[in-house]
């Protein structure tokens, strides 16, 4: 099992530092990570598609409150969500691949023909009913994937490196560190899911 204390002592082991017991301890490592741990998670969920992090939604009452212009309506965010991959129209995206697992493992293969914008908290579209996918936040690290893992330690190092080492060159290693460790996880992550059909006027492959 995997706790936040773990990936907090990655994190100082990367610099160096002395290790916690728990995050709430007195010492000045563990205020440092605490203070900057839930922030770091979110925003290290949010630079990719974790597929462990990726959640389907429907939404089936737009909000009274109606978009001024434009838009005829609106529909809340729910508040787990961090990030909005796209709006799924239920079919098949452009080029003729549909993922059979369900899941598009990369932005580039999201398609809708569903124009949409978000705003204030809210997403703004014509539709009556929206299906969506999402990043959520993910708060249990026994959810977590390895990669995640190793990319979360690196940037919470990257983050408090100046606080507890005082050291540019050390936060500038570790930022390098976890620009790395990301660029695998996305490759790796996108493995994922790859099983797909494709439509030809002919055959189906």
């Amino acid at each position: 099992a995997t706790s936040d204390t773990d990936i907090m002592n990655m994190a100082l082991a990367y610099l160096g530092a002395s290790l916690i017991i728990d995050r709430k301890d007195p010492s000045q490592e563990a205020l440092i990570c605490d203070l900057n741990y839930d922030e770091v998670r979110d925003s290290v969920l949010e630079d990719v598609n974790w597929s462990f992090a990726i959640k389907r939604f429907v939404l089936s009452s737009p909000l009274v409150d109606k978009p001024a212009y434009r838009f005829a309506n609106a529909f809340e965010v729910p508040p787990e969500v961090l990030r909005i991959i796209c709006l799924d129209d239920d079919r098949p995206p452009m080029g003729g691949v549909y993922p059979m697992s369900g899941r598009f493992f990369d932005n580039s293969m999201e398609h809708t023909n569903i124009p949409w914008v978000l705003e204030e908290g809210k997403i703004l579209t014509d539709a009556m009913k929206i299906n969506f996918r999402a990043i959520i936040r993910v708060t249990d690290p026994n959810k977590f994937t390895k990669s995640f893992v190793g990319c979360l330690a690196a940037r919470l190092a990257s983050e408090i490196a100046l606080p507890i080492t005082n050291s540019p060159d050390m936060q500038a290693r570790m930022v390098d560190m976890y620009m790395g460790k990301k660029r695998w996880a996305q490759a790796n992550d996108g493995r994922q899911g790859l099983n797909q059909v494709r439509f030809s006027p002919g055959f189906v492959r």
